[in-house]
């Protein structure tokens, strides 16, 4: 009898936590496990850092998809990112994406051997159908402040925790100032538990729904970008 009580409460404390949310999601950098995956991103890193167009051109796959809603191909890509003007943003938003890692895509829809940055796409977290309000803290020991200020007093500090983005009106994240790239510099943001919130440095949360970049191998054995978008 006392042997069932015993079970019966391993079963109890089971169904209690067994399914509760993970607070952290720590980073995932699978690319060492391919060597030509490994060149692949130092010479796009390479690429990124020189605004090499041409590199950056000649890596795209001609199905590329730069839009959800678009139709695909270089000539989207290139519209989408401003590439034939000078006046894009491309380049940051790889450097991001690329210096966060990432992971092996085994739902690639056409069966490719694929490759996705950021790791924080792959978070999947159980009850959540809308992932829009979703974010990871993408640093250890990071600072969460009172005010949206550098200055401002620290309430606590986040080490790769999942975090909720709090909403303003009509949905919207709720944030404060511009970063050099025309994004939100702050975000109010609070814990998981939803017991504590305070602003975090745009630099440190990342949102699975930002910009993500798929790489695939094709049948001659080269890397190619299948896409670079964000959205859901």
């Amino acid at each position: 009898m006392e042997k069932i009580t015993i079970v019966f409460s391993i079963l109890i404390v089971a169904i209690q936590f067994g399914y509760a949310q993970p607070s952290k999601f720590p980073p995932i950098n699978d690319i060492g496990k391919d060597k030509s995956l490994v060149a692949f991103v130092n010479q796009l890193k390479v690429a990124v850092k020189k605004k090499d167009k041409a590199f950056l051109l000649g890596a795209l796959d001609e199905k590329v998809m730069s839009d959800l809603g678009g139709d695909g191909g270089i000539t989207e890509f290139k519209r989408t990112w401003n590439l034939d003007t000078g006046d894009t943003s491309i380049w940051h938003h790889l450097n991001r994406v690329l210096e966060l890692g990432g992971a092996f895509d085994k739902n690639d829809q056409e069966g490719r051997y694929t490759f996705a940055f950021p790791y924080v796409h792959f978070i999947d977290l159980q009850d959540v159908d809308n992932y829009i309000n979703v974010g990871v803290i993408t640093g250890k020991n990071v600072n969460i402040r009172e005010k949206p200020d550098l200055k401002a007093k620290v309430l606590m500090q986040l080490s790769n925790d999942v975090i909720w983005f709090v909403e303003a009106e009509q949905a919207l994240q709720k944030t404060e100032g511009t970063n050099p790239w025309g994004e939100p510099e702050w975000y109010l943001v609070e814990t998981l538990d939803r017991k504590k919130q305070g602003w975090v440095f745009w630099k440190y949360v990342c949102s699975p729904l930002g910009y993500r970049l798929y790489v695939f191998k094709n049948k001659q054995g080269k890397w190619k970008i299948s896409s670079f978008l964000a959205g859901d």
